[in-house]
């Protein structure tokens, strides 16, 4: 089994461009959840030797006949090989249907509640669909159809809208589904690592191309009420210090600032800009990297507050590396704003 799997990944890293797309398509799907499958099994192995380790030590069950015990270890195992079978099923469940997270968020609360908005928008952010061999253009058609169905006035891909390379975009059309998307206030998208991985000039061309605005170190304004600052990827080196990209924003109004990665929701912080927005993380995407992150970022996930800013860091709508989504959930998220 390792062997077959071994075999698999050099046929992926060395063949995968020379192979149909349709063909490297199932090695990736395959090779991943075939690698996360073996993790948790190595895992368990290690559980049941360190159990009879500890037995060899203290004879901890030799009260029970060893028939009783040899029994027990089959049961206790093939438990195990079902538990891991269901978390993989579910893990790809939860990939399949992406939940919606529907947030208030409000500018220039007025003490008086009877008080209307001057404004008003339904921005919706999805991050990380990772379009490619494993998240296709039949999966993209879905994810356009979610999108639409909500409504947005504003529509934010905030980065990894490509996970590596153009071959399987290109391959299937999927810059056509891509201008399905509709958001009459505009479509909008924040360079991700993943951008910088291969041509990323090529990327962000085709990206424009298929009807984003591109908010690279750079800032729109929504009908002069809203301001979207877009903060360019930490893995370029030649971005924008984030002193002149923020000198191009009037931060006395309303502002939400974009940053693929949730390294940089310290410069939102810094700035007290009201509303951060980061992806990157998937949430974890597999158990236990959910747990780990904590040790890298300060908002793995979710809605954070800082004084009178706040945070989110979205788990996203697509993944990377494997077709599976174990303790975390494929999203995306919708902002009611209201502008008083």
């Amino acid at each position: 089994m390792y062997a077959l799997e071994i075999l698999m990944y050099f046929a992926g890293l060395f063949a995968g461009e020379r192979l149909t797309v349709e063909g490297y398509t199932l090695i990736q799907k395959i090779a991943g959840i075939w690698v996360i499958g073996h993790v948790y099994l190595f895992v368990s192995v290690l559980i049941f030797d360190f159990v009879h380790f500890i037995n060899g030590r203290f004879l901890l069950f030799k009260v029970f006949k060893e028939r009783i015990i040899r029994k027990t270890k089959i049961c206790c195992f093939l438990i195990f090989l079902l538990f891991i079978g269901f978390q993989l099923y579910r893990g790809y469940e939860n990939y399949l249907h992406p939940k919606m997270k529907t947030i208030p968020f409000t500018f220039n609360k007025p003490g008086d509640q009877s008080v209307s908005p001057n404004a008003s928008y339904r921005l919706l952010v999805a991050s990380d669909l990772h379009l490619g061999y494993i998240v296709g253009a039949n999966r993209l058609r879905q994810y356009v159809e979610f999108i639409n169905s909500r409504n947005p006035d504003i529509v934010v891909i905030d980065g990894d809208l490509i996970d590596f390379t153009l071959r399987p975009l290109i391959a299937g059309k999927m810059d056509e589904e891509l201008r399905k998307i509709k958001a009459p206030k505009g479509i909008f998208f924040v360079p991700g690592n993943h951008e910088y991985k291969f041509n990323p000039e090529l990327k962000l061309d085709w990206i424009a191309k298929a009807g984003f605005t591109i908010l690279k170190d750079s800032v729109v304004v929504i009908d002069d009420n809203l301001t979207l600052i877009g903060r360019d990827d930490r893995v370029n080196k030649k971005r924008l210090y984030i002193e002149t990209l923020m000198s191009k924003a009037d931060l006395q109004k309303p502002c939400i600032f974009f940053a693929h990665q949730p390294g940089d929701i310290i410069d939102g912080y810094r700035y007290d800009i009201p509303l951060t927005v980061c992806g990157h993380t998937h949430g974890g995407q597999v158990f236990p990297v959910n747990i780990l992150g904590t040790l890298v970022y300060t908002n793995v996930y979710g809605l954070q507050k800082h004084d009178d800013s706040y945070s989110y860091t979205t788990s996203g709508l697509g993944l990377s590396g494997f077709p599976l989504r174990i303790a975390s959930d494929s999203e995306i998220v919708v902002f009611n704003i209201e502008i008083y």
